[in-house]
């Protein structure tokens, strides 16, 4: 796999156009696309899709992504802004701002989130060395 260095999405795209450049063209992908942006503002949408970009994740990989989730639109969601690593580099990177992240950074309990999510490679769903192994886990995971 070649590393993409730069975003699909910049400033001149609209949402619709974000939305649909991180689908790759896949029939499955546009139609689940459409069901998760659905119920969501135009913040959600735009943050959800510069999230999915930003972490790398596209086309099959977000239908993959859901399937794993248990297609389950808000376990998606937690899963995309937590626990899914840089699909290049394995980086872990937390976003904020959903309702269940109250964890803060500089605190013990917030250190010790951030170190479970250290251990993330190329093309994996986890930063977590040992993440669940059940669809329906708890989350948010500590």
């Amino acid at each position: 796999m070649v590393a993409q260095t730069q975003d699909r999405i910049n400033d001149s795209h609209d949402l619709s156009e974000a939305a649909a450049l991180l689908t790759d063209g896949v029939y499955a992908v546009v139609k689940l696309m459409r069901i998760l942006l659905e119920g969501m503002d135009a913040q959600q949408v735009s943050d959800l899709v510069v999230i999915l970009d930003r972490k790398r994740l596209y086309g099959v990989r977000i239908l993959e992504l859901f399937r794993m989730c248990n297609s389950d639109i808000e376990r998606f969601q937690y899963h995309v802004h937590f626990e899914l690593p840089n699909q290049e580099t394995g980086l872990c990177e937390i976003v904020y701002g959903l309702p269940y992240f109250t964890i803060d950074p500089t605190t013990k309990e917030g250190l010790k989130f951030f170190e479970r999510r250290q251990f993330g490679r190329p093309n994996e769903f986890w930063a977590m060395v040992h993440p669940p192994t059940q669809k329906e886990y708890q989350y948010p995971i500590i």
